[in-house]
């Protein structure tokens, strides 16, 4: 149905940021908090994935102005769920499970944030990633892990 009303909703895009952005990302989002965001994401990661063991990660910004990280490795590669902190079970992929563990660290820092301003910060990035995850390959797998 055709209506003046209708409106075509972009999907929201991902992008890998390149190696020569790397340093500058985190900052440029995050502002003074980029290496509290960086180790609260690893912190979720072996809170959640008992099995990672650290690694290069890829830094990926959304078209929607958010961003996440996930370890790098095989296209195949997957994580296993652990049950402490999510009731979600079984693997996910490695971009799924960076997906997991910056969801969890955005809400973490927004609900300890000590100020309106952080907090609105951490929740921005918490519901622009969430809003990613619509569609995406792992979604199932991500909805229960952050349920």
């Amino acid at each position: 149905m055709n209506s003046e009303f209708e409106t075509a909703i972009a999907p929201i895009t991902a992008k890998v940021v390149p190696d020569d952005q790397r340093l500058d990302i985190l900052p440029s989002l995050f502002g003074d908090y980029f290496i509290q965001v960086e180790r609260s994401v690893y912190v979720w990661m072996e809170r959640l994935f008992p099995e990672y063991q650290g690694g290069f990660w890829e830094f990926v910004t959304l078209s929607n102005g958010g961003f996440y990280m996930y370890p790098r490795g095989e296209d195949s590669a997957t994580f296993e769920f652990a049950g402490e902190y999510t009731t979600a079970h079984g693997s996910i992929s490695l971009e799924g499970a960076g997906i997991v563990a910056c969801i969890f660290a955005f809400g973490n820092m927004c609900s300890h944030a000590q100020t309106e301003k952080t907090q609105a910060l951490f929740g921005n990035h918490f519901h622009l990633l969430r809003d990613y995850t619509e569609g995406h390959a792992c979604e199932p797998q991500i909805l229960r892990a952050i349920d």
